[in-house]
């Protein structure tokens, strides 16, 4: 495979364009998915500082952006601030049904979004430590749209392969599903800032799944009347 850094001797301009152009989308793709990324857990960083009351908001905003807190401890902080804001764990007898009914749903919600945020910290992390070759290739390649890279892991079976998107087409999914997990903290954020909002009232519930009615990569959301 020839380095894209090294200019190449050849006169096929079509080819030329069509590598540049497919390369170019590539290493866009990696900056959407950084910042989806970003954008996901700078949702949980705000929960967490404007859930704690202080006279002084910036030493919220100072112990929230200390390196330490990266995603998953952060994670573990705005889903423990949220079950302990909204009651999710007691379940006394003098709840009504509907509020228990609602407290169980905000934990099943929480649950949901902890399972695809955890896989979704494990799925960043292998494609930002990856050593990526796009726009890598030999004189006969036609097609440079492929995300080559290579990832391995130290495992109980000796070398193990890390897998990473390959295609244009995964790098997407993984996008959208960043996009909606950030809906979905979003509105968790906001319920949990109103006593009299409920959970069940703010999501949609289909097959076995919640959604945010906000969430700009379902059509589901569409059927919500909030």
């Amino acid at each position: 495979m020839s380095d894209p850094s090294i200019p190449q001797n050849t006169a096929n301009e079509p080819r030329d364009k069509r590598r540049e152009q497919q390369t170019t989308a590539s290493f866009a793709l990696i900056g959407r998915f950084v910042q989806n990324y970003e954008l996901a857990v700078d949702a949980l960083r705000t929960g967490c500082i404007m859930k704690i009351q202080s006279p002084d908001q910036r030493l919220c905003v100072i112990a929230f952006n200390h390196h330490a807190l990266t995603a998953q401890p952060l994670f573990d902080i705005w889903r423990a601030m949220i079950s302990h804001i909204r009651k999710l764990t007691i379940t006394d007898s003098l709840l009504s049904k509907e509020e228990f009914l609602d407290r169980q749903t905000g934990s099943s919600i929480l649950k949901q979004i902890a399972q695809e945020f955890q896989s979704l910290v494990r799925a960043r992390n292998n494609i930002i430590h990856a050593t990526w070759y796009i726009g890598w290739a030999n004189d006969e390649d036609q097609d440079f749209s492929d995300l080559q890279s290579s990832k391995y892991a130290a495992g109980k079976s000796g070398l193990e392969v890390v897998k990473t998107p390959q295609k244009q087409s995964e790098m997407e999914e993984y996008i959208k599903r960043f996009v909606s997990i950030k809906s979905m903290i979003d509105r968790v954020n906001g319920v949990a800032s109103n006593d009299t909002r409920k959970f069940s009232e703010n999501f949609i519930f289909h097959d076995g799944v919640y959604f945010s009615p906000d969430d700009p990569v379902h059509s589901l959301r569409d059927a919500a009347s909030l």
